[in-house]
This record gives structure tokens, C-alpha cells and sequence, in this order.
């Protein structure tokens, strides 16, 4: 979903999804310079070689090299993920605290029911019948009468 987003370097206003930070200017000479920085920092003898033997940076137990940027073993990285997941979720709750309330109020505007008992037109998000307690009652006293 795109939104209008102000970029953290210029402060300039742009359409971005729920994690663009920069502006498309900016975007591109951050990418310069991530690309700078990697190939100045890359040296080939610090590659890990596939199936070699590391240890996990959570538990330090021994796994076996199967990806270069693998840091944990099966075990944590599954925790892990579920951790980054939730810590993504916890910032953007944060920064968008009114978020789920605008879908709310969307759904509540969009959801026109019509009572069973006596056929007005109400809006509610749950799966209710009736549109007041009256007609409930008189739905339920209705039910009764008809078994007998």
C-alpha cells in the first residue's frame, strides 16, 4: 500500500511502501554508497565456504555452512524470524498508531445489514441479526412460540 512518506535524508514528501525511508533521489546515492562500501569491505578471503563449520551467533552451537549469510543454526534462525517479524510489526504499530482504527472505521461504514425481526437497515461489523435488544426479544419470543 503506497502512502506519502518523508524521506530521513532530504525531508522531501514521496509515495513509498510501508518500509521506503528514502526518496528516490536519495535511494539511489544510498545504494551508491552501500555499493562502495561492500566492494571496499569485501575481501574474497573472508567468504565462508558452503558446508564448512560455523557457530550460531545465538546459542554457539556448531552447524554446517549452508547459505554465506547464514548466521544461526535451524533452530534459531527460526526463532529469529519470528522475533524480526514481530519487531517490524511493534515499529510500524508505533509509527502508525491510527492504522487499524481507519480500517475499522472503513469496514463499520461499508457493512449495512437489515434486522430479521423487523427489517430495518443498521451497520455493524459482527454477525448480528437484530438491530436492538427489542427486536432480539421479540425474535427469541417468536422461536419459543413456534416450537410449540
Amino acid at each position: 500500500m503506497l502512502r506519502t512518506r518523508s524521506c530521513i535524508r532530504c525531508s522531501n514528501e514521496f509515495e513509498g511502501g510501508s518500509r521506503a525511508i528514502y526518496c528516490p533521489n536519495c535511494r539511489f546515492d544510498r545504494r551508491q554508497e552501500l555499493r562502495d562500501e561492500y566492494l571496499k569491505n569485501h575481501d574474497p578471503g573472508l567468504v565462508r565456504k558452503l558446508g564448512s563449520v560455523a557457530h550460531c551467533d545465538r546459542c554457539m552451537a556448531e552447524y554446517t555452512v549452508l547459505k554465506q549469510r547464514q548466521k544461526y543454526c535451524d533452530t534459531c534462525s527460526e526463532i529469529e524470524k519470528k522475533e524480526q517479524v514481530k519487531r517490524r510489526s511493534d515499529a510500524f504499530k508505533k509509527a502508525n498508531p491510527d492504522y487499524r482504527k481507519q480500517s475499522d472505521l472503513e469496514r463499520f461504514e461499508r457493512s449495512s445489514k437489515s434486522c430479521v425481526e423487523c427489517g430495518t437497515t443498521f451497520k455493524s461489523i459482527t454477525t448480528k441479526k437484530y438491530c436492538s435488544s427489542e427486536c432480539r426479544k421479540k425474535g427469541f419470543y417468536a422461536k419459543g412460540k413456534n416450537k410449540q
